[in-house]
């Protein structure tokens, strides 16, 4: 799925997007509107290209963010803990002209997610996002694999679309929620030809189509233009289309202390499998492994 032939060792994945701190306040039990609960609250550095860049070093690749943050202390401490955790955080943006940006939610008392909001302002401050374009830009050289969110502004999205397609560099696409993913249609399209990893409702939003099911959704994808396409449902089926065909499978029930952050483990897991495996199937597995074992441990990113 990338221009170089190397082993996974030797991958170089740049994920481009948020990185910002979570906030997740977790209730004793499930939530009617307006209640007032205890429970627990936990702080920890988030944002879905700062997930995936940590899942990805974790899993022996080689691995590198690319982010706005503010030249505040919560910014100098989320590159302190990057760079410790082993992603390169050279072509990081840091900005006296906003504040690192943050994510609250609130999960009930079985992990689920209840409400979130996220401060993504910082890569969305023009001079700040070209500021990010450049960086990127300047990285793919050196990147095998580009990982792109929809934290970032439609028309940074776009340009960087067409400098890996310049470069030869494949293109990952993360839609991130329901109402960032309108973001990403441009650069579904042809010529582009990325691998897009979405939820059944973001697809919806990706396509202007509904669907009963992750397998109709992963073919229309591609028939929209994605190389290869990994929808989820929820707890339910988890589908891949690509050129052979399309995978399906059914993720095993598990009780789970959180599931904030599970949909980027296997985004993580399976493209740090997918280089070295032909049978996408298993991949695919391999990515559903890696977010079993997240929601059953929800280490800290």
């Amino acid at each position: 799925m990338t221009k170089g032939d190397g082993d996974v060792s030797t991958d170089r994945f740049l994920c481009v997007g948020a990185a910002h701190w979570d906030v997740i306040g977790r209730a004793s039990r499930c939530i009617r509107h307006g209640e007032d609960l205890p429970g627990s609250i936990i702080r920890r550095p988030g944002g879905v290209a700062y997930n995936i860049a940590i899942a990805l070093a974790r899993a022996g690749c080689a691995a590198a963010l690319c982010a706005v943050v503010g030249d505040d202390d919560e910014g100098v401490e989320l590159l302190q803990i990057v760079n410790s955790r082993g992603v390169n955080t050279e072509g990081a943006v840091r900005s006296s002209a906003v504040r690192t940006g943050a994510y609250v939610a609130v999960e009930d008392g079985v992990g689920e997610l209840v409400a979130a909001v996220v401060d993504g302002r910082a890569a969305q401050a023009p001079a700040e996002a070209e500021k990010l374009l450049a960086n990127a830009s300047t990285s793919l050289g050196r990147s095998d694999v580009v990982v792109i969110d929809a934290n970032l502004p439609e028309t940074i999205i776009l340009a960087l679309a067409h400098r890996c397609l310049e470069a030869g560099v494949s293109m990952v696409l993360n839609p991130v929620s329901h109402a960032l993913a309108g973001r990403l249609a441009g650069a579904i399209s042809p010529p582009f030809l990325p691998t897009v990893v979405a939820s059944r409702s973001e697809a919806e939003v990706l396509t202007g189509l509904s669907f009963s099911s992750a397998k109709e959704a992963a073919i229309a994808l591609r028939r929209c233009g994605a190389r290869t396409a990994l929808v989820t449902d929820g707890a339910g089926v988890v589908a891949l289309a690509h050129g052979h065909g399309v995978a399906v499978a059914l993720p095993e029930p598990i009780e789970t202390s959180t599931t904030t952050g599970a949909g980027d483990a296997l985004l993580a897991g399976y493209l740090s499998f997918a280089r070295r495996e032909e049978d996408p199937v298993r991949a695919l597995q391999h990515g559903l492994a890696a977010a079993r074992q997240y929601l059953l441990g929800a280490p800290s990113w």
